[in-house]
């Protein structure tokens, strides 16, 4: 039986894979601008020459490297929790069916369960760095709704591309951007790079009125090899990447070869799907702006 509210939600999942997503964000918008005026006061915007560079980056090309002296500590810092996670995963004896996936273990999972992290978590507290917001928010023009983190390992499999090896577009919002942090070494096409073709190349690409995921033999006919970025970096590379707008795929690996990754996502506010809820935790004592990026729901019912 469905639950309340998952009929509209499944429904928006296939509306997002079209160009209707973006009239339904506007109609979201109007239904609720009330709300979004509550949270412009809380507007950030990128104001040092590095942040200016991020978001002219993440605006022309549609994404943008994070500086290595933005957070490096606490990077490190989700590293070695993510490398002990990743232990406890491969000790567990049983997966959720629900969360899987051949390519990737959601290491996560083990880490977050039920719980729902504040600021001071350590994955939470690099997501909410102040430069990172700053880039956001200015690109979105609104201030950001943190959604979700996740960690997760990339596991060679035999056979072709499939999930996210192929070429795709992310359905998560209309208005959306990734966050990424490479925790272990990424350094050549074997270690299985994010891969991502800029905006104006990405606009060329035609799919299905519902977009589906691409083989390279399909993409490669519209748009040329040469255009695509291959992400590679050491552990601690970080980066944004707007994954609504930019074709992308990642996780193609060599046997003996995995991926570690942390992922957070970005929307406007408010969800585009019905269900959307909180997955984050604050306080009284959390700064205001901060309590809007992790529980905007709860922080307006309480103004």
């Amino acid at each position: 039986t469905w639950k309340t509210g998952a009929v509209a939600t499944e429904f928006m999942r296939v509306v997002n894979k079209t160009l209707l997503i973006n009239f339904v964000r506007r109609v979201v918008d109007v239904m609720h601008v009330r709300q979004r005026r509550k949270r412009a006061f809380l507007f950030l915007t990128a104001d040092t020459p590095a942040e200016r560079q991020m978001i002219g980056q993440l605006r022309r090309e549609g994404w943008a490297r994070v500086p290595d002296d933005v957070e490096l500590e606490t990077r490190r810092g989700i590293q070695a929790e993510c490398l002990a996670l990743r232990q406890k995963y491969h000790e567990l004896k049983s997966r959720d069916p629900a969360r899987y996936k051949d390519i990737w273990n959601y290491i996560s999972d083990i880490g977050f369960g039920q719980e729902r992290p504040g600021p001071d978590n350590v994955f939470v507290r690099y997501a909410l760095s102040r430069p990172i917001l700053n880039v956001v928010a200015d690109y979105l023009g609104e201030t950001p709704w943190l959604r979700y983190i996740v960690l997760t390992e990339s596991v060679y499999q035999q056979g072709d591309p499939r999930f996210s090896q192929k070429w795709h577009l992310d359905f998560d919002d209309a208005r959306m951007v990734k966050l990424f942090i490479y925790l272990t070494d990424v350094a050549s096409l074997d270690d299985g790079p994010f891969k991502l073709i800029p905006g104006e190349q990405s606009a060329r690409i035609r799919n299905s009125f519902v977009k589906k995921h691409l083989g390279d033999a399909s993409v490669f006919t519209q748009v040329e090899p040469r255009h695509v970025v291959d992400m590679a970096g050491p552990a601690m590379t970080s980066f944004l990447a707007d994954a609504g707008r930019l074709y992308h795929c990642g996780s193609r690996l060599v046997p003996g070869r995995t991926r570690l990754l942390y992922t957070a996502l970005y929307t406007a506010y408010p969800s585009i799907y019905p269900n959307a809820r909180e997955m984050f935790s604050s306080t009284a004592e959390t700064p205001d702006y901060l309590r809007h990026v992790l529980t905007p729901i709860t922080a307006l019912r309480q103004r």
